[in-house]
């Protein structure tokens, strides 16, 4: 009976060690299983986060086959402005449309810039460039042409003609060459001795910088600055009792232009010109030249 009651107890002792056994391995499987059910929602939560900061990029694809991870901001009229993906925080950088490809916005939305030509592709050298769509912003453009003149002033000479170059110095900055002959006022004054005949006409050679603001494809703004070398001849005849007598001179001044104008490319492929400026002389003095004009590209 003693040894019956020993084994009972014996077999009772082993099974609650064996269920103690069995609920702590149960519990450790738990915890082992919550951690990796943690793990597996941090991840699947950062592989989400990636998927979404991917997306959430612009990519810019340049003619010559690089990218750019980017935030656009504006999409003007010669230029795209953005931040660079990774520093968004930093400066704003600039790169020209004709360099631009396409740009693929955060949704999805892809917008073509600059059309390949047949004869490019997207991985063509960095050193291949298409030429701006507006014809007078080319580096190296060469123009030339006629104009008309007129002077805001009723004692200066009111018409003159004269011709231009222009030149390219880079895509948005350009030369002008212009002279101008401006045909001679004349007055007569008659008294009760006799006349006097007075001839007066002025020449204008001018040098300006243009820096050019497209509008459209077809409509350049600019301001303009630069100094003009004035010539002015003078000639007087005086008569009297059946006599004359002539005096003439002639001087030469400089003055500085300030102005501005537009250009505007017609369907023929003249370019209008407009140009309102002041000549501003170093005696305070100040006169305002208007000329219109026709300008053929080279």
């Amino acid at each position: 009976m003693r040894t019956k009651t020993k084994l009972v107890l014996a077999v009772a002792n082993q099974g609650r060690a064996m269920e103690s056994e069995t609920i702590k391995n149960g519990a450790r499987s738990k915890s082992l299983m919550s951690r990796e059910n943690i793990l597996g929602i941090i991840c699947f939560a950062l592989f989400v986060a990636s998927v979404f900061s991917v997306n959430a990029q612009d990519i810019i694809a340049l003619r010559n086959g690089d990218e750019i991870r980017a935030k656009v901001e504006e999409v003007g009229v010669a230029e795209i402005r953005y931040k660079q993906f990774d520093n968004i925080e930093g400066p704003t950088r600039i790169v020209p449309k004709r360099d631009v490809f396409t740009i693929t916005y955060e949704n999805g939305t892809r917008e073509v810039i600059t059309p390949l030509t047949a004869n490019t592709t997207a991985s063509a050298s960095a050193n291949t460039r298409e030429k701006p769509t507006n014809i007078l912003l080319q580096k190296g453009n060469f123009s030339a042409g006629g104009h008309l003149a007129t002077i805001g002033d009723s004692n200066l000479p009111s018409i003159g003609v004269g011709a231009m170059f222009r030149y390219n110095a880079t895509d948005p900055i350009r030369l002008e060459g212009a002279f101008t002959y401006f045909f001679p006022k004349k007055d007569e004054v008659r008294g009760y001795v006799g006349t006097v005949e007075t001839s007066y006409s002025i020449w204008d050679f001018s040098m300006n910088a243009h820096y050019l603001f497209p509008v459209s494809d077809k409509v350049v703004l600019y301001p303009l600055l630069g100094f003009a070398v004035l010539g002015e001849s003078i000639s007087t005849t005086a008569s009297a009792g059946g006599r004359s007598d002539t005096k003439s001179g002639s001087t030469t001044v400089l003055n500085y232009n300030f102005g501005g104008g537009m250009d505007i490319i017609l369907n023929n492929g003249a370019i209008l010109k407009l140009e309102p400026k002041f000549w501003l002389g170093g005696d305070d003095s100040s006169y305002f030249v208007l000329s219109a004009g026709i300008v053929f590209n080279f």
